[in-house]
């Protein structure tokens, strides 16, 4: 099953996401909460947020930090496929999917 569902004319038009992934479960525990700015947000959706900006500077060959593993972001969001740049569009679907909310 593809994870990104794209048309004739490689526009984005869906996404497949893995229910199985600790994303999906961090987002429905109400009480995983931080503080960011005196506010409270969740925590997926701030590890949503910060793996946006890591994955973008991963794709542009830098590392955020020396243990930084593209592999353990995809595998905390369920991402099985191998392009980093579908990956980045699935994560920023994923934010836009949440922000219609």
């Amino acid at each position: 099953m593809k994870q990104v569902i794209i048309d004739e004319n490689n526009n984005v038009i869906g996404f497949n996401i893995n229910q199985d992934c600790k994303f999906i479960e961090d987002m429905a525990n109400p009480n995983n909460l931080i503080s960011v700015n005196d506010e409270n947000m969740n925590k997926a959706y701030y590890n949503l947020l910060t793996s946006i900006y890591s994955v973008k500077l991963y794709n542009k060959g830098l590392k955020i930090n020396r243990h930084f593993k593209i592999t353990d972001v995809k595998k905390y969001f369920g991402f099985q496929e191998r392009d980093n740049d579908l990956f980045l569009e699935y994560l920023e679907g994923l934010k836009d999917l949440i922000n219609e909310k």
